[in-house]
C-alpha cells in the first residue's frame, strides 16, 4: 500500500511538472490513514495565507501549502508527508524540509517524512 501511494505521488508530481514556473519544482503530499488528503507546491504568498508561527517568506513552501489544502487532516492522529523536488528534466533533487517547516510539521503531529534526494527517496521518523 505504501509503495502504491508513493508511486501515485510521484506520478502526480511529474504530471504537474510542466505547469510549475520555478526552476525547481517542490511538491508535498499529506498522507493519513492510507489516503492522500492534499498536496501543495512552492508558490508566491497571498495576504490571506497565514499559518500561525510560520514566518512570512516571499514564497509559501510546499509543506505549508499542502497542510493548508488538506482539509480533513486530523492532527491528533499520526500522519505523514511526502516531499518531492524535481528539476526541469524531472530528476530528483533534495527536498528535506527547511528548519521552519520541520518545526511546524513536528508541532502538527507529523510522524514521518519521506523526501527526495539526488539518489532517490529517504525516510525520517519524527
Amino acid at each position: 500500500m505504501r509503495k502504491l501511494l508513493i508511486d501515485l505521488c510521484l506520478r502526480m508530481a511529474r504530471e504537474k511538472l510542466q505547469a510549475h514556473k520555478d526552476s525547481f519544482k517542490h511538491f508535498s503530499f499529506i498522507i493519513q490513514e492510507g489516503k492522500i488528503l492534499g498536496y501543495g507546491f512552492n508558490k508566491g504568498t497571498y495576504a490571506s495565507f497565514r499559518i500561525p508561527g510560520y514566518p512570512l517568506y516571499s514564497k509559501i513552501h510546499s509543506e505549508m501549502s499542502a497542510i493548508k489544502r488538506a482539509g480533513t487532516l486530523r492532527i491528533r492522529r499520526p500522519w505523514s508527508i511526502i516531499n518531492i523536488r524535481l528539476n526541469r528534466l524531472g530528476e530528483f533533487r533534495d527536498s528535506y524540509p527547511c528548519p521552519s517547516c520541520l518545526h511546524n510539521l513536528q508541532i502538527l503531529n507529523c510522524r514521518e517524512i519521506i523526501y527526495s534526494t539526488r539518489n532517490g527517496l529517504c525516510k525520517v521518523n519524527l
